[in-house]
């Protein structure tokens, strides 16, 4: 007797428990891997918006410890559900306070939204071995 069936398993309008996809639940676009991985890698700043269905992910401005007068908005993007790197796009804003107490956009080097995509996609590697199941 199948314990896990239901009405919607039978007919296809659900998957049961053990084959459902593990992490988040996400948009058919969405990787629910890099999104738990963005996740975690951008854990130490607060969220303005998130989309799980569109993948899209904004940070609050964050300024670092000691900086006050810098500050940094993150944007991540997950564009498909593979894993591989144009899967992904990162934006960093990045602003700075000028002597009159105004916040002016400035430049950020390329290199910092690379290495923010490369921390979220090293992140995914690790959460795809521990989420998929060891071959029996």
């Amino acid at each position: 007797m199948d314990t896990e069936a239901t009405i919607w398993t039978v007919l296809g309008l659900a998957k049961k428990e053990s084959v459902k996809d593990p992490g988040p639940q996400t948009g058919r676009t969405v990787s629910p891997i890099l999104w738990q991985a963005a996740h975690d890698t951008l854990d130490f700043v607060k969220y303005a918006s998130e989309d799980p269905l569109t993948g899209s992910i904004v940070t609050d401005w964050y300024s670092p410890p000691g900086n006050p007068n810098l500050r940094y908005r993150v944007n991540v993007f997950i564009l498909s559900r593979a894993l591989h790197s144009d899967s992904l796009t990162v934006t960093v804003d990045r602003q700075q306070r000028s002597a009159d107490g105004q916040w002016a956009e400035t430049t950020i080097a390329r290199q910092v939204e690379t290495d923010l995509e490369n921390a979220i996609l090293a992140r995914a590697r690790q959460l795809k071995r521990a989420w998929t199941p060891a071959p029996s």
